[in-house]
């Protein structure tokens, strides 16, 4: 009795669940249907997007290859004008090509030339002071000064008198006793003559002093000049060059003193009547043709 019961629920219940299943397989034939579909239109579009880049890989070959045609034609005229360019210029090249070889050899003998001279003059700075102590036996003697308006005897020179034998200052340079434009040079600047050593000779009488100073000398001049010249020569027959010329006057720029002052009368007794002698360069470049 039980079992027919529950027989006859089962047949009941079961019309009742049928709708819901055939609903949810309409919705999933639905999804379905609207995937398909989604899926065609991406299919198409992906046609499309190939078609146009193929389309543009097309024209791009054709391009290219219309650009390696123009190439191999800008290539072959290229060709052609270094071709004659080389048959018109690379002769002359080559033989200006030697002759800056010569020139740069004949620069880097004037380079040469320059040092040495450069050492020269090194030693020549160092040999300074000796020579310089030798010039002073190729000076000039100082006389000693005559009295202006003095009346001398007959046969006789009136020159100043000597107080003491201190005429001479020490520690004056000449530098220090320069006398430029009737003043002194330098500030406070002093002669190499003590004025207080001399005396005034009365007339018709004879003075006590010599004719000339002992061990007093006029300053010494002294000069250095130096020349190099180079020729530049730009045939084989020498026939055309370039003549460069470098000259140095007083290379050394050494002062050249003017005499002492020996009139006691004078304010600046004793300076040194100004200063000469400077350095001077001068290039010059001619050409020989």
């Amino acid at each position: 009795m039980r079992a027919r019961i529950l027989l006859v629920c089962v047949f009941f219940a079961a019309p009742a669940s049928i709708p819901a299943v055939d609903k949810a397989i309409l919705e999933l034939q639905r999804d379905i249907a609207q995937m398909q579909q989604q899926i065609k239109d991406l299919q198409r579009s992906q046609d499309e997007k190939f078609a146009a880049v193929t389309e543009l890989a097309r024209q791009s070959i054709e391009a290219a290859n219309r650009a390696n045609t123009g190439v191999a034609v800008i290539q072959s005229n290229l060709d052609k004008t270094l071709r004659a360019l080389q048959d018109t210029v690379v002769a002359p090249v080559a033989g200006l090509g030697t002759r800056m070889n010569e020139v740069s050899n004949n620069v880097g003998t004037l380079t040469q030339a320059v040092s040495d001279l450069t050492s020269t003059l090194n030693r020549m700075q160092a040999q300074m002071t000796d020579i310089t102590n030798q010039i002073k036996t190729m000076q000039t003697p100082v006389q000693v000064p005559t009295v202006n308006g003095g009346n001398q005897a007959p046969g006789a020179a009136l020159r100043w008198s000597f107080l003491n034998k201190d005429f001479r200052k020490s520690g004056v340079s000449y530098q220090d006793a320069l006398v430029v434009n009737g003043d002194w040079a330098n500030s406070g600047g002093t002669g190499v003559l003590n004025a207080t050593s001399f005396a005034r000779t009365p007339d018709f009488t004879l003075a006590n002093s010599p004719v000339y100073f002992a061990n007093l000398r006029n300053p010494g001049e002294f000069t250095t000049d130096t020349s190099i010249l180079k020729r530049f020569y730009l045939s084989d027959s020498k026939s055309r060059y370039f003549e460069a010329r470098l000259e140095a006057l007083n290379i050394l720029n050494h002062p050249n003193f003017g005499s002492i002052i020996r009139d006691p009368d004078s304010p600046n007794f004793g300076g040194i009547d100004g200063k000469t002698g400077q350095r001077v360069m001068q290039i010059g470049v001619r050409f020989f043709f």
